[in-house]
């Protein structure tokens, strides 16, 4: 039994990994045959105890980890909820279907802010060091399209749940990354106990604005989302051991005066004899020897022949493109086509179009930060004459054509913290593969040449309370039939 509170009391954790892996493993332990029952009971208690919104979708996540064989019922489940919200009715429609009762959360607000309310010094201060602004811009935009005050009613349902809840006043957290650290721009996949209240506030916002200025149930439940903690189609993503192949490659780059083109064929040619899939993005950190903050880029992509990147700017990188998820937060299905004309990479001279782009999901589930952040470099439907999709199986994410598996993307983790440098990311790697046969069919259709661009970052400082220092480099080189043939 106090192993099973362990777990729970780490959906609170300001590690969001941490929240991920107690949601997984507490799924599992609803599903053991032996302690199920009980786990049930005391996930239920614990639930009904919870003082916040969003401490019960924090809860709620437990159950869109878990097998539809060991879900509580519906009417037992709603029993449990002392804080209903727009949030937790999307996530147990998402997770019980039509049964799910639904708008017992309209009245849960605060009232309109009165005339005379103003923000309070804490709220505007601290707003940056507990959430993402990404909530803030949301409430920003629907304040300017509609005339009414939102963010002057976050700040108001702020002040009642901060003072029915008794929650501390958290400050910037320094005790999870240092001084000079911050100064040099790293941050932290972390939420303190006021995340949990500003993200409260924020669906309570939304709570006043349905019941009170009418603002369209639909609009407010996609707002909603953006406070999701896991995407159901990606609650079973998993990270796998490190690829062999990279063995200590990646170290090989660091040197000042490393030959980069040879490091690079030489890590290409090792993958390929895993399985003849093709790495066409990889990303991976160096060890630990090298820097607590490092990473090197690989990426494949149709270059023209006469092809010169822009200096001093990175050239593996990939453009972000939107997925606004067909069923629910189930990351699966077709993604929509994209043009090849928008997803070209800025160059000096030439073209580079790279095989892969970084999908980021609608909605994604915010606990995911650090996948998010370093990115789902998934093969771009741009490459394929046919409708491409993708699916969640077997701990990573399936590139299909007609039901045929043509890529497949997986991630491992590389003695994991949650700190992570500007521009960088946490250290957690990934590689995107693909068939070689579709590479060439794709190069020959926009008639440009195969090729490999990579980047390699190093953070270094000279003594421990000195900022962090970037070095960067990076090269290009064309395949000609070495590694795709």
């Amino acid at each position: 039994m106090d192993s099973a509170h362990f777990l729970l009391e780490r959906l609170n954790w300001p590690v969001r990994f941490a929240r991920l892996q107690a949601a997984r493993e507490y799924a599992n332990l609803l599903a053991d045959a032996s302690f199920g029952a009980v786990a049930l009971q005391i996930y239920l208690t614990w639930l009904s105890e919870r003082q916040s919104e969003n401490e019960v979708c924090s809860g709620l996540a437990v159950l869109l980890a878990a097998s539809t064989n060991y879900l509580p019922g519906i009417d037992v489940l709603s029993q449990n909820l002392p804080r209903p919200s727009i949030l937790a009715d999307y996530m147990l429609k998402e997770i019980y279907g039509p049964a799910a009762p639904g708008d017992s959360w309209a009245s849960h607000h605060s009232g309109r802010a009165p005339p005379s309310f103003e923000p309070g010094e804490y709220f505007l201060r601290h707003q940056g060091d507990q959430i993402p602004p990404s909530l803030g811009a949301e409430l920003l935009r629907l304040e300017q399209l509609s005339g009414l005050p939102f963010l002057k009613q976050w700040a108001f349902e702020w002040e009642h749940t901060k003072t029915s809840t008794n929650a501390p006043l958290s400050g910037f957290p320094y005790h999870f990354l240092e001084a000079a650290l911050e100064r040099s721009g790293v941050s932290a996949q972390l939420d303190q106990r006021q995340g949990d209240i500003y993200r409260s506030a924020y669906l309570r916002t939304l709570h006043c604005a349905v019941d009170t200025w009418r603002m369209p149930l639909e609009v407010a439940s996609e707002a909603a989302t953006k406070c999701l903690p896991l995407n159901r189609g990606l609650v079973d993503i998993g990270p796998v051991d490190r690829p062999h192949w990279l063995g200590e490659l990646p170290d090989e780059c660091a040197p000042d005066d490393a030959s980069l083109e040879p490091i690079i064929k030489e890590i290409l040619k090792a993958a390929m004899k895993s399985d003849g899939l093709v790495p066409v993005h990889l990303r991976t950190p160096l060890s630990l020897k090298i820097s607590e903050f490092s990473s090197l880029t690989l990426s494949c992509a149709l270059l023209s022949e006469d092809f010169v990147p822009v200096p001093d700017m990175d050239i593996a990188d990939l453009r972000s493109s939107a997925w606004d998820l067909p069923t629910g937060s189930l990351f699966a299905g077709q993604p929509r086509r994209l043009g090849a004309d928008d997803y070209a990479r800025p160059t000096s001279q030439g073209t580079r179009l790279p095989f892969c782009v970084d999908i980021f999901p609608f909605p994604f589930g915010y606990w995911m930060g650090d996948l998010f952040h370093l990115g789902l470099s998934l093969p771009a439907s741009y490459v394929f004459d046919e409708p491409i999709s993708y699916h969640c199986r077997g701990g990573g994410i399936l590139t299909e054509v007609n039901g045929q598996l043509i890529g497949r993307w997986t991630t491992w983790n590389d003695h994991w913290t949650y700190l992570y440098p500007k521009g960088g990311n946490t250290r957690c790697g990934s590689v995107s593969e693909m068939r070689p046969v579709d590479i060439i069919t794709a190069a020959d259709r926009f008639g440009l040449k195969v090729g490999w661009t990579a980047d390699i970052k190093i953070w270094l400082r000279e003594k421990s309370y000195d900022e962090l220092k970037l070095i960067q480099k990076s090269t290009f080189f064309f395949d000609d039939g070495e590694i795709v043939r």
